[in-house]
């Protein structure tokens, strides 16, 4: 199995921060997570990716606009 970017092998002392059954084998250390294998990585990345993505298209109204623009004017 080839190992995500900025993966290491860890003893087995934690559970998986993904599926929470398994034993985790590996820790990224980008993101922080212990995993199990490539399959729970590759979950975290898509649900990662969604919040991202969620987060992005959220737009502000147009009052709370205003609110931002003075509270920067008034730094």
């Amino acid at each position: 199995m080839t190992l995500p970017p900025n993966t290491v092998e860890v003893k087995p002392e934690n559970k998986c921060d993904v599926c929470r059954e398994k034993d985790a084998r590996y820790y990224n250390i980008t993101h922080y997570i212990h995993i199990c294998g490539i399959g729970c990585f590759e979950e975290f990345i898509v649900g990662y990716n969604r919040e991202i993505e969620e987060i992005s298209r959220k737009l502000l109204k147009p009052d709370e606009t205003d609110v931002v623009r003075k509270k920067k004017d008034d730094l």
